[in-house]
């Protein structure tokens, strides 16, 4: 895809989706490269600290269909700035989690606003660009999620062993 054919904010706006996709990514997979860390900090097994990684899987399962039916009156725009909104509150519950329970919380609040996001970005990110640009461009914003296995979860890792 050429971005010179493209509008500024079309350009913008699929570079947004990009950087939202590859957070998705992180956010959901992160908690794979310290659950060590997690079991011993909340004293739990660390197959427990593994349900967090399946409670948001279990959200993102659930609920992909029906906030898609439900939100399909919506402005995109909004939706995505909502999802955002939801990883935002979600990672901070998970941050300053003082127990397991509230930490799978909001994990379960990420795995909605993982739903929400992944089931609309690429028809947001079609409606930005030219009918004959719409694979490219989906392509292009879901590689957020490649790049994101790829540095964001070990990065994340790498930080999660860096603050113990």
């Amino acid at each position: 895809m050429s971005f010179k054919t493209l509008s500024r904010g079309a350009v913008i706006g699929l570079c947004a989706l990009f950087a939202c996709t590859f957070t998705a990514l992180t956010s959901e997979v992160a908690p794979v490269g310290i659950l060590i860390e997690m079991a011993r900090d909340f004293h739990i097994p660390e197959g427990q600290a593994g349900l967090s990684v399946s409670a948001f899987a279990m959200m993102v399962m659930m609920g992909a269909i029906p906030l898609t039916i439900m939100t399909a009156h919506i402005d995109r725009k909004r939706l995505v700035l909502l999802s955002l909104l939801g990883y935002v509150i979600s990672n901070l519950a998970v941050t300053v989690a003082p127990t397991f329970l509230v930490l799978c919380a909001g994990r379960l609040i990420g795995g909605l606003a993982h739903a929400l996001l992944m089931s609309i970005a690429a028809a947001y990110a079609a409606r930005l660009v030219p009918q004959d640009m719409t694979g490219r461009a989906i392509s292009f914003v879901y590689g957020g999620t490649s790049l994101g296995m790829i540095l964001g979860v070990p990065g994340a890792a790498a930080i999660g062993h860096l603050a113990g």
